[in-house]
């Protein structure tokens, strides 16, 4: 993380969650913040999780963030509900500290110095405080009052925007009950902008360095790309951009293949960072470090994440002449139950879209994908077909943003938890990473097989499991009798 007066540092720290529900009393306040508090920087409300505070201290001496009794808690809904988020570690002196949810964007994660799973986050109409030792210290919106959807209007309110602190603002808003305007002193920007998280600024200090990574990578195996970075300094001349860590190790693909330092004070650096098609499968956080003619380095983290494409074949696993056809699990799903197992990525046709009526009359919607015809594992034991449910969304989520529909002939990549849901291999809510082509012919595109189940019932059992989620063919006239099971 980046300030404006004291060095760069990255903390590892550990969030402590307490859930209380009821309404929220009055909190004690502080007649006025004091100079020395911790006092938010940052707002950002964005789509789905991508939730985040940044704090900054504007103090010269490093901040105990427990020993001081600092949390953030959030009253819901004009004080119906609350939560609070207890935090841990500490903060260097003029530094920032970035608390976020598990699941936000890439960029949001690789700025957060503490995150939390807990989904019981703001929405525009919540009061978002910050405490310390029991008295309040600074907040976002009015306590115990609904606005309705957000305070303020446009790009400069507390729905679906980013609010970052006016350098002017020196100390936090201690008044929990006043009338709140986000225009006073904040600056807004659109939903999901989080270009400015990890640094902050105020008025009489010295600039930091602001290095700037760029948007997370996530590419198929054996693909390449590349990433833009850059950095500028307004107080001196940033001389160079490189790589100085990428974890959790290195593979020797990802390199800085090119650079172009700054010529002037406030001038503009910029790097390309290359990720070679050879990159094993993983997930990697690269970071970026920016050293300049005066003063501290400054640093940025590129998320690269390569994912390595599977067959469907492989994700359903094989079934063996010896297993319950009606038993048999996937590798990736967990070990008992429906819950979802490991995510992974794989390739097919859409084949078919279903709708499912829930018993409290809402839709459900889910597809069949399956293998190519030229592309199966090849293997007689494992099926080439898998199912995809999106709950009640018609839609998946795209990497990098978006949606998609599904349609019958598109290929794709998804990526995606797996699960057992009552023996059925299932994909749940995946991404999808690309569609790679359309207006295939499912007749032609997928093998289509003729229905020959054995007699006996445990060879059938393990026939369909072979099979499960593949397209058939019938004869003329055929008749499917059986009995519930």
């Amino acid at each position: 993380m980046t300030s404006s007066l004291a060095p760069r540092r990255v903390f590892v720290l550990f969030v402590a969650i307490a859930l209380a529900i009821g309404f929220l009393p009055v909190l004690p306040r502080a007649a006025d913040a004091a100079a020395g508090d911790l006092f938010i920087s940052e707002y950002v409300e964005g789509s789905a999780q991508n939730k985040a505070l940044e704090l900054y201290n504007p103090s010269s001496n490093p901040v105990n963030l427990a020993a001081s009794g600092y949390s953030i808690f959030i009253s819901s809904n004009g004080g119906t509900s609350t939560t609070s988020f207890a935090l841990t570690g500490s903060v260097a002196a003029n530094d920032v500290y970035v608390f976020a949810q598990a699941t936000a964007d890439p960029a949001i994660l690789a700025q957060a110095d503490q995150t939390t799973t807990s989904t019981s986050f703001w929405n525009g109409n919540d009061f978002v405080g910050l405490i310390k030792s029991g008295v309040l210290v600074d907040g976002i919106g009015q306590q115990n009052f609904n606005p309705g959807t957000e305070w303020g209007t446009g790009d400069v309110s507390t729905a679906d925007n980013t609010l970052q602190r006016k350098a002017s603002v020196l100390v936090g808003d201690a008044n929990p009950n006043d009338v709140f305007d986000p225009s006073v002193e904040w600056n807004g920007f659109p939903s999901n902008t989080f270009t400015g998280l990890g640094t902050h600024t105020i008025a009489g200090g010295p600039q930091p360095v602001v290095a700037d990574c760029g948007p997370a990578i996530s590419i198929l195996s054996g693909s390449s790309a590349t990433a833009n970075v850059s950095a500028s300094d307004a107080d001196g001349i940033v001389t160079d951009l490189s790589i100085t860590s990428i974890t959790p190790s290195d593979p020797g693909t990802i390199t800085r293949t090119s650079q172009a330092p700054a010529t002037a004070v406030g001038g503009t650096a910029t790097a390309q960072i290359s990720v070679g098609a050879t990159t094993p499968g993983g997930t990697y956080d690269v970071t970026v470090t920016a050293t300049t003619s005066v003063g501290d380095p400054g640093s940025c983290h590129l998320g690269v994440t390569v994912l390595e494409v599977l067959t469907i074949g492989a994700v359903q696993g094989q079934t063996t002449d010896t297993e319950n056809g009606v038993a048999d699990r996937s590798p990736y799903a967990a070990a008992s139950g429906n819950s979802n197992g490991q995510t992974v990525a794989v390739r097919g046709i859409v084949t078919e879209r279903i709708r499912l009526p829930t018993s409290s009359g809402g839709q459900n919607y889910a597809f069949f994908l399956q293998s190519a015809a030229d592309a199966t594992d090849g293997d007689a034991t494992t099926s080439d077909g898998i199912y995809v449910f999106s709950g009640s969304f018609t839609t998946l989520r795209r990497d990098g943003g978006g949606s998609y529909f599904p349609t019958v002939g598109d290929q794709v990549v998804l990526r995606g938890p797996v699960a057992e849901f009552f023996n059925l291999t299932q994909l749940s809510n995946p991404f999808l990473v690309s569609v790679e082509a359309t207006g295939l012919d499912v007749n032609t595109a997928v093998a289509v097989t003729e229905a020959t189940p054995p007699d006996e019932l445990a060879d059938a059992n393990r026939y369909w499991e072979r099979h499960e989620a593949m397209r058939f063919s019938l004869e003329a006239g055929a008749a499917v009798t059986a009995p519930r099971n």
